[in-house]
């Protein structure tokens, strides 16, 4: 899904909110789209519930994309009972592609926060983000540091993340 609407990210589509939705419609969203909820067993650092056992996983897909005129991030979130959030995004700023791909894993990890997901595993095919998130490799240039340090405080506020590199064909 990252790779289509990648591809698609070049054309000019807009998507327009509707005018008004009804409140059970909307209700009826909410209940659809929201994860079951669980009972807390522990409060850790007033960060919200978590289970002291089976702690739900989630799973995150992250793709970014930088040409001379189109730059596209795309996100895929997988939670828990088969929830699942895409995302795409057309940055409108000039970026290259490793700062594409800083940028589809900040909207995919503000994603995940938002939504609650304490254990989480993300899959990038860029091996430079990977392994500078991971400390293998060391950032280099003001902007990729500056990428990297929010990256880490954005992983901070989380729990358990883990963060492993998938051949390109692979990251859907």
């Amino acid at each position: 899904m990252v790779s289509w609407a990648v591809q698609l990210g070049e054309f000019d589509i807009q998507v327009r909110p509707r005018p008004a939705i009804k409140s059970q419609t909307l209700a009826d969203f909410i209940v659809e789209s929201t994860a079951p909820a669980t009972e807390p067993a522990i409060m850790e650092n007033n960060r919200g519930p978590t289970e002291q056992s089976g702690e739900i996983h989630w799973t995150l897909h992250v793709d970014g994309s930088a040409g001379k005129t189109v730059r596209r991030v795309g996100v895929v979130l997988h939670g828990p009972e088969g929830f699942t959030l895409e995302y795409a995004l057309r940055l409108n700023f000039k970026a290259s592609n490793n700062e594409a791909e800083h940028e589809a894993l900040l909207a995919g990890l503000s994603l995940a926060t938002d939504l609650g997901a304490r254990k989480l595993k993300v899959y990038s095919d860029s091996q430079l983000v990977v392994n500078q998130v991971n400390g293998t490799y060391e950032a280099k240039g003001p902007k990729m540091k500056r990428y990297l340090q929010k990256v880490k405080e954005k992983l901070q506020r989380m729990g358990e993340v883990k963060i492993l590199q998938v051949p390109q064909d692979m990251n859907n």
